[in-house]
């Protein structure tokens, strides 16, 4: 069986999915694949995501967001 080669963590990507050893924890694949991977989010994008997704949610009608704070949030409403 071959040896992966360890990768250079200096020049892997700022990805929230990113390992302390080059591994990626979102998808199934032995190191992370590098800018080009389809899936690499930083903190500041995944922060930006979360709030699109809070302002789609509260634009919805109040059962719809009722529906959606139990079957997720436990209750909550973080968007509100």
């Amino acid at each position: 069986m071959a040896k992966l080669k360890t990768p250079n963590l200096l020049e892997l990507p700022d990805c929230i999915s990113l390992t302390d050893l080059g591994k990626c924890k979102r998808l199934n694949i032995p190191i992370c694949q590098g800018q080009n991977c389809p899936f690499k989010m930083t903190t500041e994008e995944l922060i930006e995501s979360k709030k699109l997704s809070f302002r789609i949610i509260s634009d919805l009608d109040e059962s719809l967001q009722s529906h959606i704070s139990m079957k997720y949030y436990n209750g909550s409403m973080p968007w509100k």
